[in-house]
Parts: C-alpha cells; sequence; structure tokens
C-alpha cells in the first residue's frame, strides 16, 4: 500500500520537499488470497478454488471456485496438505476481511527553520471477532534534500523503519508510531496540492 504526503526538511539550511511515505503491511502470508487447486480428503476428486474465508468455530472453508461460485465445506472434507495450507493461512484471511488502518501525521519539537519531528502515527483496528495475530508493518518516508525553487538541485532521502504487534483482539484498537524525520515545510507561491 502506499501512503503519499507532502512534507519538506530542512538541512544545513536547505529546505527539502517530501513526497512519498510508502507502507507494506503483512500479517501472515498473503498467498491464501491465490487460486490453487484443493483435493477432497481422499484426494480422488480436485478443482480449483480460492479460499476467501474460514470460521474458526464452526471449523468451515469459503471457498470461491475458478467458475464464480461460493461454496462452505467442513474442513475435514479437504486433504492433509489442503487442510494445513487452510490453517496456515486462516490469519491473513481473518486480517485482510477484518483490519483496517488509518494514518494521521504527527509532528513534534522543532522551528519552521530547523524543522519539526515529523512521523505518523498508524491507528489499527480489529473490526472482527477473532483475533489476529503477528502484524507487521514495514515503512519507508520518502523526501527530498533541497528546494522547491527553480535551478535548486535535490537529492532524493529515505528513511525507513518496522513496528510490529504480537495480537490484535476482536473489536480493539491500538496505534503504532513511525520514528520521526525532520522536516519543514516550503511553501511556493501559485502552486496547489501535493503528492
Amino acid at each position: 500500500m502506499m501512503f503519499r504526503c507532502m512534507f519538506r526538511k530542512q538541512l544545513k539550511r536547505l529546505p527539502i520537499l517530501c513526497g512519498v511515505m510508502a507502507l507494506a503491511f503483512t500479517a501472515s502470508s498473503v498467498q491464501a488470497l491465490e487460486e490453487r487447486e484443493f483435493h477432497n480428503a481422499d484426494k480422488s476428486k480436485s478443482f480449483k478454488g480460492t479460499v476467501i474465508g474460514y470460521d474458526a468455530q464452526k471449523k468451515k472453508v469459503t471457498i470461491r471456485s475458478s467458475r464464480g461460485g461460493v461454496s462452505h465445506v467442513k474442513l475435514s472434507a479437504f486433504c492433509e496438505e489442503d487442510q494445513k495450507y487452510i490453517l496456515d493461512n486462516a490469519n491473513a484471511l481473518a486480517a485482510s476481511k477484518s483490519l483496517e488502518f488509518s494514518f494521521k501525521e504527527v509532528t513534534g519539537g522543532g522551528s519552521k527553520k530547523t524543522g519539526f519531528d515529523t512521523g505518523y502515527d498508524i491507528s489499527l483496528y480489529n473490526r472482527g471477532t477473532s483475533e489476529i495475530k503477528d502484524i507487521e508493518f514495514k515503512y519507508t518516508i520518502y523526501y527530498r534534500v533541497g528546494s522547491v525553487k527553480k535551478g535548486v538541485k535535490t537529492v532524493a532521502k529515505e528513511h525507513s523503519g518496522d513496528l510490529s504487534l504480537d495480537s490484535l483482539y476482536g473489536t480493539l484498537r491500538y496505534t503504532l508510531s513511525t520514528s520521526k524525520v525532520k522536516l519543514v515545510r516550503e511553501i511556493v507561491k501559485g502552486k496547489a496540492g501535493g503528492g
């Protein structure tokens, strides 16, 4: 996922224009969303489909066939390898359906001349009732050292980090904070918008 923002930084009194914050999110594996071939318990029959849900309490799997139909099947109806695949990816399925996240720019101490400590709060909300485990965010804040003034060269910079959360129980919210980069805003008359 990409998140775009506009901010600037000052380094040796040269303002910089920041363009993009990239964010990669993983909760277990995303391969649960890929089409694959499934087999029944004795491997006498097979079909192609995509796992789109799993109810751990009822031990029922929701699968969309390659033809588009949706079926609800007991986990025990699948062969051992397919059962393992479904259970290994249950967390990713829960996250893809239940996890909502938003971003808020956060600024701290500093001044217009030296720049402000700027980062992001990432607010997580589990809309579902099941626990989501092993949540990991990888982020990169991209910015440019220089000035937006005509004729001034800029140098691309980036600041990366990792954030993680062991688990997020159903219907709960949690906020993770990125590390901060010293940034200063530079406004160009007649220009509007951002990233």
